[in-house]
């Protein structure tokens, strides 16, 4: 079992970038270092993890089975980004369908979708990214409303 080592977010952020793997390896957390990744996130991870090693190697635990239990504890993490991320597309496809059902019992007339379309137009003209996807959306939702008229 390694002498545990405490270490402040103060300290490491004395640490200057470039030096940050160096005194992340002497920690014994070398995977914490990302290159091009901003040293205030890479600092809180590698406080997050040593606490965590800390707790395991009061457990009794040893080196081996500290880095297998970090292992373990990463997957998990993973998976649970995985699934809020998966929850918040579901999310956004289900208040999609609202909205285009919305709009399809909303029984607009084909001068209110065509007044609609040309106001869309006019937006799209100085729009930001983001927002022109959401304009393309409703553009070819009231264009497959007007051919059904």
């Amino acid at each position: 079992m390694s002498k545990s080592i405490v270490v402040t977010e103060q300290e490491l952020q004395e640490v200057k970038y470039h030096d940050l793997l160096e005194r992340f390896t002497e920690l014994g957390i070398p995977q914490v270092w990302k290159a091009g990744k901003k040293k205030a996130t890479m600092i809180e991870k590698a406080i997050e993890e040593l606490k965590i090693k800390q707790s395991l190697e009061s457990k009794g635990l040893s080196e081996k089975e500290v880095e297998v239990e970090l292992e373990a504890i990463k997957e998990k993490k993973v998976e649970l980004e995985q699934a809020e991320k998966l929850e918040v597309a579901i999310k956004a496809e289900l208040k999609e369908k609202k909205e285009i059902k919305d709009v399809q019992d909303a029984d607009l007339s084909r001068e209110v979708i065509e007044a609609n379309l040309l106001n869309i137009q006019k937006q799209m003209i100085q729009c930001i990214p983001s927002h022109r996807m959401i304009l393309i959306k409703k553009k070819d939702l009231l264009l497959d409303l007007l051919s059904k008229i």
